[in-house]
């Protein structure tokens, strides 16, 4: 690369001249020093003297050597130049001659022909003898001197011609690396230029197999979309029937909703004067059973007043007991008639006894017998109860079932509705295509609003879808809470049966107690009248036996008594207790019904706000079906105008054509009018037409 570099540098400096100069000189006296290349003055004296000079470019010195005076016929010498040139000079450019042929062969292929042909060259150059010399054998007859002066002149020329070999060696070397270059780079570029050139022929047919791909393709799809016109006309009419049948069943189903609406209300209606019904049932039932509690909080004052009397009652019994007792010490055994007195009086007192006894028994019939009509009362309000639960459950499932069909009509409306809007828009879209494709791009917006609108539908759709499973749940949970109060009611009544039951039995005991209270009562005052008879009589053995035996019967009956008391005792404590139970329940039972009544009117509520979105909804599409019903006969209307439009633009320009044409065409020309007419072609026309009419439109 660096000798390349070299030889272009070498090729691209001036080029000096260092050539040889041999002209003749007629006076041998001009031998001053001339300009190089100037012409030598001539004399106007005539002599038959002339010599040669010779001058070399780049020798220091006299520019011109005299060589010899010429005579007329000794006028030009020889100089052989030799081959054999000396070391100091001739090693240097011999060695760099072989290093540039060297070089250029390793850098250049296929220039070997061309070196051996430039060393033959130099070969024949360094063999050449000048005209201006003569035969080496005319040169011996010189003398030395002039011998010397031809020596040193052919050592001149010998070194001068040897260097300008060398010159244009290393010109002809630099001209020929160039050309073989420059010949290198255009086949190469010629190489490229024919390969761009096999491409882009190739791409030109490629080009064209596309060009006659996307005719036929263009021609097919033309083809399909005229028949797909066709098909799209043909299922425009058949879409505009099922359309207006589908509008038909929508203002029939539209009917029945209002109908199932009307029955909804009247639904709610009912629910809530159920509720109101309930409501009262409930008022009713607080209202008893604040009765019961009063009447228990009088029964336990009562057992109160009973127990101090008979703490009463015991004390006087003891105090009797001591009295007797001091008696039996004090009186000895009598034996007089007023132990049968005493008897009879003792027969009297349990006949008078049993009477009472009698008197209590009819009276517990007559209770028993107010007891059992008050639970055939409370039956019968039980059964109203349960008709009252059993004709809520009915209009539960009525609503279930009236939900249930809403639920179906709303989803059997939706991919209705949505079918029959994405038809319309289809129907407007491919008409509007047809006749108005300027309109193309407002219809897609309108396409898109409607998808928009659509989406919201199904969206609303599924809302209320959740809305009403929500629904379904809550009333299976308000079923759930029915049929759990229902058995709260049951178990409550039924303890307030039992409670009613016991406190009977307790006033029955109670009223029992008094009586024996009353017994008792008279007993001692008997006994107490008995002792201040006997205090001032003597009594016998016999009445004092009797007293003994009575006074133990009396403590037995006072001991049962007691153990009857405390029984009872036991039996109002567990009353007690089940009383705050059931007045703990009763307070729950009260919360719970006030908070799923309140849950039922906020469903109640909810429940109306759905009929009304309903309601909304269903006038909603209303709207919807208009606009579309609406669009259809403006584009129906606009379809016919622009029928109209080309029919009578048809017959105007069929009209001013046969008016044109009947002045200039001759009858030999009326073939050329069915050409004409043939071109005039009724569909051309109306493409025409079509196209100025969009035109308009689009303006």
């Amino acid at each position: 690369k660096d000798h390349q570099e070299h030889m272009n540098f070498d090729c691209r400096k001036t080029p000096v001249d260092y050539g040889v100069q041999i002209r003749f000189i007629k006076d041998l006296d001009d031998s001053g020093g001339g300009q190089p290349g100037s012409q030598p003055r001539t004399k106007t004296q005539t002599t038959s003297k002339y010599g040669v000079a010779v001058r070399v470019q780049g020798i220091a010195g006299q520019p011109y050597v005299v060589l010899k005076d010429g005579g007329k016929k000794g006028d030009s010498y020889g100089v052989q130049l030799k081959t054999q040139y000396p070391s100091g000079y001739s090693s240097l450019p011999r060695r760099r001659d072989r290093a540039d042929s060297g070089g250029e062969g390793g850098d250049i292929t296929g220039a070997g022909g061309q070196g051996g042909a430039l060393r033959r060259y130099s070969d024949l150059c360094l063999k050449v003898t000048p005209d201006l010399l003569l035969d080496q054998g005319q040169s011996s007859e010189m003398s030395n001197e002039e011998e010397q002066l031809m020596q040193a002149i052919y050592s001149i020329l010998r070194e001068g011609y040897g260097w300008i070999c060398t010159q244009c060696k290393h010109r002809y070397y630099c001209l020929s690396y160039i050309y073989i270059y420059e010949l290198v780079s255009c086949q190469a570029e010629l190489s490229e230029v024919c390969q761009l050139k096999q491409r882009l022929e190739e791409t030109l047919r490629q080009r064209e197999r596309e060009l006659t791909a996307l005719k036929g393709a263009l021609k097919e799809e033309v083809a399909t979309h005229d028949k797909e016109i066709e098909a799209l006309r043909e299922q425009y009419s058949r879409d505009m029937e099922r359309l207006r049948s589908s509008m038909e069943q929508v203002s029939q189903s539209q009917a029945g909703i209002e109908a199932e609406r009307l029955r909804v209300n009247a639904s709610v209606r009912s629910l809530q004067q159920q509720l109101e019904d309930c409501r009262d049932e409930s008022s009713h039932w607080m209202e008893q059973f604040h009765t019961t509690r009063d009447e228990l909080r009088t029964t336990k004052q009562e057992l109160l007043q009973t127990r101090l009397e008979k703490e009463e009652f015991e004390e006087e019994l003891k105090e009797l007991q001591e009295k007797v007792n001091t008696m039996k010490q004090q009186l000895p055994d009598p034996k007089s008639s007023e132990a049968e007195l005493a008897l009879h009086t003792e027969m009297r007192g349990l006949r008078s006894e049993l009477d009472e006894a009698k008197r209590r028994a009819s009276r517990l019939v007559q209770e028993h017998r107010d007891l059992s009509l008050r639970l055939e009362d409370r039956e019968k309000e039980k059964e109203t109860l349960t008709q009252l639960n059993n004709q809520l459950e009915d209009t539960k499932r009525q609503h279930e079932r009236a939900l249930e069909k809403l639920n179906k009509e709303v989803r059997r409306r939706d991919p209705f509705f949505t079918f029959s809007c994405s038809e319309c828009l289809q129907d407007n879209h491919q008409l509007d295509k047809e006749l108005l494709t300027n309109r193309l791009r407002h219809l897609e917006g309108e396409l898109e609003t409607s998808k928009n609108s659509h989406s919201e539908k199904v969206r609303e759709n599924r809302s209320l879808e959740d809305k009403l499973k929500r629904v379904e749940l809550e009333l299976e949970e308000e079923k759930s809470s029915v049929e759990m109060l229902t058995d709260r009611l049951t178990r409550s009544r039924d303890q307030i049966d039992q409670l009613r039951s016991e406190l009977m039995q307790e006033r029955s005991s109670k009223q029992d107690l008094e009586l024996d209270k009353n017994a008792l009562e008279r007993h001692m005052k008997e006994l107490r009248s008995r002792v201040a008879d006997m205090e001032g009589q003597s009594r016998s053995s016999a009445g004092v036996s009797q007293l003994e035996n009575k006074i133990q019967e009396l403590e037995e009956r006072l001991h049962s008594e007691e153990r009857e008391k405390n029984s009872i005792l036991g039996s109002q404590r567990r009353l007690e207790r089940k009383l705050k139970e059931l007045n703990m329940a009763l307070d729950e039972e009260r919360q719970q019904h006030t908070e799923q009544r309140d849950q039922l009117i906020l469903r109640v509520k909810a429940l109306k706000r759905q009929v009304d979105e309903g309601e909304t909804e269903v006038d909603r599409i209303d709207g919807l079906r208009r606009k579309a019903q609406r669009e259809m006969e403006e584009q129906m209307e606009l379809k016919e105008a622009s029928q109209a439009r080309v029919t009578a633009l048809e017959t105007e320009l069929k009209r001013k054509t046969q008016a044109a044409m009947r002045p200039v065409l001759d009858s030999s020309a009326l073939s050329s009018e069915d050409d004409d007419d043939t071109l005039y072609d009724p569909s051309t026309i109306t493409s025409i037409l079509t196209e100025s009419n969009l035109q308009t439109s689009s303006c």
